[in-house]
């Protein structure tokens, strides 16, 4: 099952890089696969990238 999201993302210089904004609905979505969600997180956080609910 595929379904399109779509994901905010702002470059802040004093956040200290990306913010990125994931809808609550696909946070909160039983249907989306944890394992690919912390996968997500994990490989953004490298990245120094912060996650933020919108």
């Amino acid at each position: 099952m595929t379904s399109k999201v779509n994901i905010k993302a702002n470059y802040r210089e004093d956040r200290g890089g990306w913010i990125i904004y994931i809808p609550k609905s696909l946070v909160e979505d039983s249907s989306f696969p944890l394992d690919v969600k912390d996968k997500l997180v994990a490989k953004i956080e490298k990245s120094k990238v912060i996650i933020e609910k919108e």
